[in-house]
């Protein structure tokens, strides 16, 4: 099948990538093939790769204006803000979980305080 053609070029990639070369042939190809199939994840995967070797050569930003990559460059700024509100939050709602869990098992021990009381004064 398409994808699968695709997949093995992708593979193949990672087993050779100290060649260059070699591998952006390779990723091209299988960003033909995914193109032609329709295969989202596939063209994904394809062009994450390819993006990889270009930036290891340098070229990656090559072809780009100033303006794509000031562009880029707020998009970045904007995501690493998002994530950063989003591990807070996180960290909020664990803390929140964590204390309803404690609460939930003070009340549920065998002896709390509130019957401990009672305890001791049916004992005298």
């Amino acid at each position: 099948s398409i994808k699968a053609r695709a997949t093995t070029k992708i593979a193949q990639v990672y087993r050779h990538t100290e060649n260059y070369k070699g591998a952006k042939e390779k990723y091209e190809e299988a960003i033909e093939i995914a193109k032609k199939a329709k295969y989202d994840n596939v063209l994904a995967t394809a062009y994450w790769g390819y993006s990889i070797l270009l930036r290891r050569e340098g070229k990656f930003f090559e072809n780009a204006n100033s303006t794509d990559i000031a562009r880029l460059e707020l998009k970045v700024r904007e995501l690493e803000r998002l994530v950063g509100e989003l591990t807070m939050e996180n960290r909020m709602l664990k803390k929140v979980r964590d204390l309803n869990s404690k609460k939930k098992k003070e009340d549920l021990s065998i002896i709390t305080s509130r019957t401990w009381d009672q305890l001791k004064k049916g004992a005298d």
